[in-house]
């Protein structure tokens, strides 16, 4: 399965790639902790995902710099209740 995108971005820009096993990622838990783990600080998800995960991973997405999804549109409400939760002021 081709990931150019998140691959390269992640290499172009001096991070570290965090590649999650399926076990993990399909398990909110663990997934929540390997997250933590690893301080990963830039996520990408499919926006179906997203809408799954929203609610059960707020911990993780709380220390997220950036969380990028795509794949299909993903409703306003969401991303809103999401920043309600955890917006940050802008320096």
């Amino acid at each position: 399965m081709p990931f150019t995108f998140e691959l390269w971005g992640a290499f172009l820009n001096g991070a570290r790639l965090v590649i999650i096993p399926r076990d993990i990622f399909l398990n909110p838990k663990k997934l929540n902790d390997t997250l933590a783990l690893n301080a990963v600080s830039i996520l990408w998800l499919t926006a179906g995902v997203f809408r799954e995960y929203v609610d059960i991973l707020e911990e993780a997405f709380g220390g997220l710099r950036y969380l990028l999804t795509g794949g299909d549109v993903v409703p306003p409400s969401i991303v809103a209740l999401l920043l309600q939760n955890h917006s940050r002021p802008v320096a």
